[in-house]
């Protein structure tokens, strides 16, 4: 058998419950200066733009349960994290968090070295994610959310406006599982900025269009399919669906619409080459 070596034997199962425990110990209790990265955050949480109703770090580390006790004597009272955070939500949730808190809060205004213990906590929190094939994405309001990693996502999203580009990342979050009126929302807005397109992807693919078409003015997208009342637009077999059903359906969708952008981008693309040729030739 052949032998691991030290960095190949490092690597092993993210562990939600011990990733929290060991970030948010830090973060608690680790002191840099006179304060810790939680005291930092709560002295100057006014700071935070998206703070929304909020008035305290406390208060929304309460909302989302992520909460903290006092150790005693032989822990040097030292607060304890104590969350339940068993599973892939919770855990990508407070990442999440904490990520915000440190772009909005920690990184442009602290000093070095507490800038630098923050980094620390998401260079863990960038590698645990990497190992559950999920990443950290900037929206253009400021927001940084977790997503599921797609190829497809990010060439589109770089060749779109930007809300259509946020709201395309935004479709993997993680959160969006099972929300399918969300889900719906983005489909619609994607199947908008591709009607003007159509007539050019119809010559390039016209079955392909002909289906996304199909798809997203059948299935209760841009159009009320499940009132049977409509008799124009009703669409019994799509009514019949089960939600899991619709969402799979719906994620179907999506990867066509990408693919629909895709396309289009690769015809720019062999228009070049093209082009790269005739001038070879001269």
């Amino acid at each position: 058998m052949a032998r691991k070596s030290f960095f190949e034997r490092m690597e092993r199962e993210i562990d939600f419950q011990h990733e929290y425990e060991k970030m948010d110990d830090i973060i608690l209790n680790d002191t840099v200066g006179h304060d810790t990265l939680y005291e930092y955050i709560a002295l100057n949480f006014e700071r935070w733009k998206e703070r929304r109703n909020f008035a305290s770090f406390d208060e929304l580390r309460k909302h989302f349960d992520f909460t903290y006790g006092k150790g005693d004597w032989v822990t040097n009272y030292k607060k304890i994290p104590t969350a339940s955070v068993n599973n892939i939500d919770t855990f990508l949730l407070y990442c999440e968090m904490m990520v915000n808190m440190f772009d909005g809060i920690v990184f442009p205004y602290a000093v070095t070295t507490i800038c630098r213990k923050a980094q620390m906590i998401v260079d863990i929190m960038l590698y645990d994610l990497d190992k559950l094939n999920h990443e950290f994405k900037d929206l253009d309001d400021g927001r940084i959310i977790i997503v599921q990693k797609d190829a497809g996502v990010t060439a589109v999203a770089d060749i779109v406006e930007q809300a259509l580009a946020d709201a395309i990342v935004e479709y993997n979050h993680y959160l969006l599982k099972g929300n399918i009126e969300k889900k719906k929302s983005i489909l619609k807005m994607v199947a908008d900025a591709l009607e003007p397109k159509r007539s050019e992807l119809d010559q390039i693919n016209k079955s392909f269009t002909s289906d996304l078409f199909f798809m997203v003015n059948n299935m209760n997208i841009r159009h009320n399919n499940c009132d049977n009342t409509d008799i124009k637009t009703y669409n019994s077999t799509f009514a019949s669906l089960s939600p899991k059903d619709v969402e799979a359906w719906y994620d179907d969708i999506f990867q066509q619409e990408l693919m629909a952008f895709l396309i289009l981008e690769q015809k720019k693309r062999n228009a070049r080459i093209e082009a790269f040729k005739k001038n070879m030739k001269k």
